[in-house]
């Protein structure tokens, strides 16, 4: 009888050192955003998302999440800096080693896309996440679209996609 009790305050303990670690990670990354974005001001946020999370199969290759669409850097002089949050849900991948990125394209030109892991075989997804930034960003309008690239093809979910302009 004596486990039980001692199991629930281990369990406890645990999920308490977890919601530490949890705390301070997001801290640190608070943060860094703060840093970056010191003395900028949020302007304009535009949203794609696919909230129904109809299942879709994608071939290899870079395949768009969202279509393109516009956004303003305004005022008469200065620069804007573009924030892009990405997620994507994929899954059912038929090969091991299936690797997925998320890429930005602003103006007809891609923004650096790391390749964030790898797709999970059939039965399991993944949801990875990726913000990307310009800096420098020139006034007026710009086109921007989402992909997502994976090296086999995979099932796509939900995912979602902020993109956001600050000034300066």
């Amino acid at each position: 009888m004596n486990f039980i009790p001692k199991h629930r305050f281990q369990v406890r303990r645990t999920l308490t050192n977890l919601s530490a670690v949890a705390a301070l990670l997001f801290v640190a990354k608070v943060g860094v955003a703060q840093n970056v974005y010191a003395g900028r001001v949020l302007n304009i946020t535009r949203f794609t998302t696919n909230a129904s999370g109809a299942v879709v199969t994608i071939p290899s290759g870079m395949i768009a999440l969202d279509s393109p669409g516009t956004i303003n850097c305004p005022g008469t002089a200065g620069t804007c800096t573009l924030e892009v949050d990405q997620h994507v849900q994929v899954g059912g991948s038929k090969v091991p080693s299936n690797q997925v990125a998320i890429c930005t394209m602003v103006d007809g030109g891609l923004l650096p896309c790391p390749i964030l892991g790898v797709v999970p075989l059939s039965g399991f997804w993944a949801t990875p996440g990726f913000v990307q930034v310009r800096s420098g960003l020139a006034l007026g309008p710009h086109t921007v679209q989402t992909f997502v690239f994976t090296s086999a093809g995979a099932d796509r979910s939900h995912y979602s996609v902020a993109y956001r302009i600050y000034k300066p």
